[in-house]
């Protein structure tokens, strides 16, 4: 593990982390409701006209959920990207613990 500082994220870069951490988010939601649904619980899944309930609400769920949090995921990083880049500014940086590969330019990270 490697201590960086960082000054600064591109857009596409600040994208990624969210849409990825949206799938996570959505993958959890939608296994939850699908556990709920095969136990019985009232789970209930409504598209316009389509319903769905049980089992189906859950696979559904489980299916629909990342799909769902990762386009808000990805809304969410078009709105939040600039506050995110000012904040970091002032800041002069923040410094994050991760293991991390080099390539190409080593300068420009």
């Amino acid at each position: 593990m490697e201590n960086i500082i960082l000054r600064r994220l591109r857009f596409g870069s600040f994208v990624k982390l969210f849409l990825i951490s949206g799938l996570c988010a959505g993958a959890i939601i939608g296994l939850i409701m699908f556990v709920i649904a095969l136990f019985g619980g009232d789970v209930n899944a409504n598209i316009g006209s389509l319903y769905f309930s049980g089992i189906g609400a859950g696979a559904f769920a489980l299916i629909l959920a990342p799909a769902v949090c990762a386009i808000m995921a990805a809304i969410l990083a078009a709105v939040a990207y600039l506050p995110f880049t000012y904040i970091i500014r002032h800041l002069k940086g923040i410094t994050l613990t991760a293991e991390i590969e080099h390539r190409g330019n080593t300068e420009i990270i």
